[in-house]
């Protein structure tokens, strides 16, 4: 009976580790997923930031092509170049300057690198990880008596 004890011991440990693995796979892919939809952010926040400053530079009825969405676009005329509508959260805007838009955008934009580096961390210790028990699981199914596994 000892020597089953300790045969079951490894084929435990084994799927223990596989296990784990899995999860901390199915973790890297959904560090990966959050990563790419920061960077969206980034890009639309950086996008934002630039289209203000060229707005700045423009005169009041300068006819633009505003982008709505599906590759579909609407002339406009722009109204006021100093001041825009700006989303504040909540579904709630207000009317901003551009200057105080732009310090806004530059905020979240800081807040969105910051998070995009966290994710980046986690993502890395994430693979590491991986690595770690794949050798291990790799050492441990070598030991591991044939018919066993």
């Amino acid at each position: 009976m000892n020597g089953e004890e300790n045969m079951a011991v490894p084929e435990d440990q084994l799927s223990r580790l596989i296990m784990e693995i899995q999860f901390l796979e199915r973790t890297f892919e959904e560090l990966q997923s959050r990563i790419g939809l920061v960077n969206a952010s980034i890009n639309e926040f950086r996008l934002a930031n630039a289209t203000l400053e060229g707005m700045q530079k423009e005169e009041t009825d300068t006819q633009i092509l505003v982008h709505i969405g599906g590759g579909s676009y609407v002339k406009a005329k722009i109204a006021d170049t100093q001041k825009l509508i700006m989303s504040i959260g909540a579904d709630v805007a207000a009317e901003k300057s551009v200057d105080a838009a732009k310090e806004s955008l530059d905020t979240r934009l800081q807040e969105f690198e910051k998070v995009r580096e966290s994710l980046e961390q986690q993502l890395g210790q994430t693979q590491t990880r991986i690595s770690t028990l794949r050798q291990q699981l790799q050492k441990m199914s070598q030991e591991v008596p044939k018919g066993q596994t």
